[in-house]
């Protein structure tokens, strides 16, 4: 009698580490289900994953834009201009289609973009450095501490699960289909057009300079993201009477064209002036990641990676530190996929060489890591700020 050993690819692997990570922030939120808020309203089962912009996901998927619709805030006032289309749009089409609730419609189609993201990622990353780096570099993208927002209704796993698969298309030269996939991942969040300096980087960099059709096709592959971008700024435009309602309404986030030094500045200033340890907490990680990014600029520069992957890191680090402060870079930083690459190939490189050291790190990484989401989860679970 033989026996067969089940064995998974590398694309089968990462299917389970995003499920059972999922499972168990799915368990880790609805466990306050029954708390107080800060508001001092009792959750449910739905209201856990909803709170801050989950709240105007809701409200666009359910009753469309209001351009009436304002929330008066400190810092401003708010619309949901600020938020483009892709999450509130298949929440609202899969509750209109099958009448699924619409808190769950979202959570589903947040699974689907996880999935995707992890899949891609592990078949991108193999492609140059192998299955440990692969699976590495999703667990540390899984790690990082915010990256439970994947679990909750926010934009940032379909935005991420654009660009990572803008990428593989890239690699697989298919170039109207990578931005095909970096114009959703624009519908999720406007800031990953800063990807496509990195795509054509890595387009002229799989192409032969004599190749014909060669600018053509990445005319198509520029196209994508114009066209996302040209469609969203044009709706919002007309919905809220003015065509730079989409850019104004990040003013209401305080969000505005600046240097890099001056938001770190104005986000320095702020956690002096929060007395809450907790907000300063969260606060504090927006400042890990800036530095992890730097950090991860260096080292990816120095193991001569991928060009495309150093420039698409630089170019997030502008993209992320030049609109007025600071604040939630640490969720943002989930976008850039390539800062945890660079701490897979660091570990990998323990591994081969001092594997002690190299599985002690990854042993601290867990164990800072887990009990930080936990916090973060019930942070959020309540109405407090957490990214």
């Amino acid at each position: 009698m033989t026996t067969r050993t089940l064995r998974l690819t590398t694309s089968g692997w990462a299917l389970v580490v995003v499920s059972a990570y999922r499972l168990l922030t799915l368990i880790a939120t609805l466990s306050h289900r029954d708390s107080i808020t800060q508001l001092h309203k009792h959750n449910t089962a739905s209201s856990v994953f909803a709170w801050w912009d989950g709240q105007w996901y809701l409200r666009i998927a359910q009753y469309g834009y209001n351009p009436a619709f304002v929330q008066h805030s400190v810092i401003g006032n708010q619309t949901e201009a600020a938020f483009p289309p892709a999450l509130a749009a298949l929440m609202g089409g899969t509750h209109h289609l099958l009448g699924i609730d619409l808190t769950v419609a979202g959570l589903i189609w947040c699974f689907v973009a996880l999935a995707a993201i992890g899949v891609g990622l592990v078949q991108l990353v193999e492609r140059d450095y192998g299955r440990r780096v692969a699976l590495l570099t999703l667990a540390f993208l899984l790690l990082w501490p915010p990256a439970f927002f994947f679990g909750m209704l926010y934009q940032d796993g379909i935005t991420l699960a654009g660009v990572v698969w803008a990428f593989v298309l890239v690699r697989r030269r298919h170039p109207a289909l990578a931005g095909v996939a970096l114009g959703i991942a624009c519908l999720g969040k406007i800031v990953a057009a800063a990807a496509v300096v990195a795509l054509v980087v890595d387009y002229l960099h799989e192409t032969a300079a004599e190749e014909s059709g060669r600018y053509r096709r990445l005319g198509y592959l520029v196209a994508g993201p114009v066209v996302a971008i040209g469609g969203w700024l044009l709706y919002s435009g007309i919905r809220f009477h003015n065509l730079t309602a989409a850019f104004d309404a990040e003013r209401g986030w305080e969000h505005e064209l600046t240097t890099p030094w001056h938001s770190i500045s104005v986000s320095i200033d702020a956690l002096h002036k929060l007395k809450s340890t907790g907000y300063q907490a969260v606060l504090v990680g927006d400042f890990i990641a800036v530095g992890l990014m730097l950090l991860a600029i260096a080292y990816l520069a120095f193991r001569r990676a991928r060009p495309s992957y150093v420039v698409y890191t630089a170019t997030m680090f502008l993209a992320l530190t030049c609109n007025g402060n600071t604040v939630s870079v640490d969720r943002y930083v989930l976008l850039v996929f390539t800062v945890f690459l660079a701490a897979a190939l660091a570990v990998d490189r323990l591994l081969a060489h001092r594997r002690a050291l190299g599985v002690a790190v990854i042993a601290a990484a867990v164990a800072m890591s887990v009990p930080a989401q936990l916090w973060l989860i019930e942070r959020f679970a309540r109405y407090y700020w957490a990214g």
